[in-house]
């Protein structure tokens, strides 16, 4: 009886043993997760502030392209063209001598090639922006993905870690109560002997 005990008692302390081995790796994994969940979390706001910054980039280059449109048809308007028709050609045709046309056409052609260079320049930084809050958005989604997937399985590993830790206070409990009970059986059994010991002598 007490070897059948004492055997309960050697199994419960090694399955609690193990389960508190399980338990401090699961509290590791846990503590994993959630510095991968602020990491991820981190990464999202980043994100975000990036795609922030270049809307209001982009809202920037819209506004000084089309200042810069304005710029071109006034400076046409205000410059040559007050009473004339607001065109290319009534400008030139306008023009006092060949010499005056020919300085009117190149000034023209100088004043479009710096419009179009412009014009070009924001459009390109416009697309390239655009391409950039793409990526950013994929990227977000990817992170906000990883995140749910990590609170997920930090949900299970919580679950798993209440389990263990449950049946670790249970083995505990089991443990005390066959060690008790020994003690309790190994005492009776050393009484016995002290009586058989006083009425043998």
């Amino acid at each position: 009886n007490i070897e059948k005990t004492n055997k309960n008692l050697e199994t419960t302390k090694k399955k609690k043993l193990e389960n508190v081995e399980k338990l401090k790796l699961l509290e590791q994994q846990i503590t994993q997760r959630e510095k991968l969940i602020q990491n991820l979390q981190y990464e999202v706001v980043i994100q975000e502030k990036r795609l922030v910054s270049n809307t209001e980039t982009l809202d920037s280059l819209n506004v000084k392209q089309g200042t810069l449109k304005q710029q071109y048809s006034q400076m046409l308007r205000m410059n040559y063209l007050k009473k004339l028709s607001h065109s290319k050609w009534s400008y030139l045709l306008s023009s006092k001598n060949l010499n005056n046309l020919m300085m009117r056409w190149i000034y023209l052609n100088q004043l479009e090639e710096y419009t179009k260079r412009k014009l070009e320049t924001i459009s390109d930084i416009s697309s390239e922006i655009k391409e950039s809050n793409e990526e950013i958005l994929k990227i977000q989604e990817e992170k906000k993905l990883l995140v749910s997937q990590t609170e997920d399985n930090l949900r299970t590993l919580a679950k798993e870690q209440k389990e263990k830790d449950d049946l670790v206070k249970k083995l505990g409990i089991k443990e005390k109560t066959l060690s008790d009970d020994l003690k309790k059986k190994q005492k009776e059994r050393e009484n016995k002997k002290q009586k058989k010991i006083i009425l043998l002598s």
